[in-house]
């Protein structure tokens, strides 16, 4: 009787467990698309302001400190997109193949590790596309 109650113990901390490990990898992977959805949605807008900052430094004049200002913030944000997408992980660091394996790609991180890093590749990308609004509105 003892060991029954014992292995039941068990059980269920290995069923909360898993259960736990589950939720965090379904939310990585949430969190994961809508920072790709996001970068997407700023791509076209990017290369426009980068396009406009390079046509201003082809200009046969000088530039004015607002152009001077827009060319190195514009600059700026794209040395960020950039290393968002360098640096950006693979989904198939926070989902398993459907016998459960993780695949050969994959970091060590344990789920949770990849819900807090999804989280902060989204604040990251939300940060760049704050910085791209406040530009347009200049």
């Amino acid at each position: 009787m003892k060991y029954l109650i014992l292995s039941f113990i068990v059980f269920l901390v290995f069923a909360c467990k898993s259960r736990s490990e589950s939720v965090n990898r379904e939310a990585a992977s949430k969190i994961h698309l809508e920072s790709e959805s996001i970068e997407a949605s700023l791509a076209g807008t990017i290369d426009s302001l980068i396009q406009i900052r390079n046509q201003l430094a082809i200009q046969g004049r000088g530039l004015t400190p607002e152009e001077i200002a827009f060319n190195n913030e514009v600059t700026d944000i794209e040395a960020s997109i950039l290393r968002w997408r360098d640096n950006f992980p693979e989904i198939a660091q926070v989902l398993r193949d459907s016998a459960g394996h993780v695949p050969a790609s994959a970091s060590d991180a344990s789920p949770k590790r990849m819900l807090d890093l999804q989280m902060e590749f989204r604040d990251s990308i939300l940060a760049i596309q704050k910085r791209v609004t406040e530009l347009l509105q200049k």
